[in-house]
């Protein structure tokens, strides 16, 4: 594999809620406590400062003991309700595999019925990685649209 040649995927998923609260429902820690689970697992913290330069940390396990996927970025581009674009350092404390850094742009629109979410992640390793990636994300959106859903 060319490791000159950046891997990345796009998936996108429409809404039938206000892109204010498709907006909040990505960004609120309380929110992404009931709708995000990483590879299976509950969000057990959640540290958003949804401002250029600033942190977002995820920390997913089982309650009251060492995380098993620790998220870490810093925003490098926020457009409330529009843009999101971030850092996306991916670690798996308990196993012996190599911290991932990747890239989110994630945007957010209008649409007739509501509105659409449009993930783009890049620097991807290898053709697995996109393909788990992808998969994780396709349900993330789901489970998304679930909950959003049951909202209203």
């Amino acid at each position: 594999m060319d490791k000159n040649k950046e891997l990345s995927f796009e998936v996108e998923k429409e809404f039938e809620v206000p892109v204010k609260e498709l907006y909040k429902a990505w960004i609120d820690p309380k929110s992404l406590k009931q709708w995000w689970k990483p590879m299976g697992n509950l969000l057990t913290k959640v540290e958003n400062d949804v401002t250029p330069g600033g942190s977002v940390l995820y920390e997913a396990g089982v309650e009251g003991e060492e995380p098993i996927l620790l998220i870490k970025g810093k925003y490098e581009k926020v457009i409330d309700d529009e843009l999101l674009v971030y850092s996306w350092n991916f670690n798996l404390p308990k196993n012996a595999v190599e911290d991932s850094l990747y890239k989110l742009e994630v945007k957010f629109s209008e649409t007739s019925n509501g509105s659409r979410i449009h993930v783009n992640q890049k620097n991807l390793m290898d053709e697995e990685a996109l393909v788990v990636h992808r998969e994780g994300w396709e349900k993330g959106l789901q489970d998304l649209k679930s909950y959003l859903s049951s909202k209203s």
